[in-house]
């Protein structure tokens, strides 16, 4: 993940604190969402990165204009200011798409009964 530590100082904060992270992915058009939690690591964002991060921006906005959202209510959150990377090492991940399944687990970590 490309992250604006400008943006998001508290985050990139945290990250250096503790590493420790949970991430929710969810796609726009329906919903359907997954929480990944592990260490993260971050590191100075390099040309290939930022590259990555403007095609992803570039998507992200299309999908949210074809969605009916013009994209000035989504350009504030995809900044390039202060990039850095965080790698995440997923130790667990969960549904979180709404619904009676969202909290259920597809890989727990290694202290959860379900493990």
């Amino acid at each position: 993940m490309i992250l604006s530590s400008r943006l998001w100082a508290q985050t990139i904060s945290n990250l250096d604190a503790n590493g420790q992270a949970a991430v929710t992915f969810a796609r726009p058009s329906d919903y359907v969402s997954y929480q990944l939690k592990g260490v993260a690591r971050l590191r100075a964002a390099e040309d290939a990165d930022l590259a990555l991060s403007r095609r992803y921006r570039a998507g992200i906005v299309a999908v949210f204009s074809g969605l009916g959202l013009p994209s000035e209510f989504v350009q504030p959150w995809l900044i390039e200011e202060e990039p850095v990377v965080a790698s995440l090492r997923v130790s667990e991940i969960y549904v979180q798409t709404p619904g009676p399944k969202a909290g259920t687990a597809v890989r727990a970590g290694p202290n959860d009964a379900a493990s």
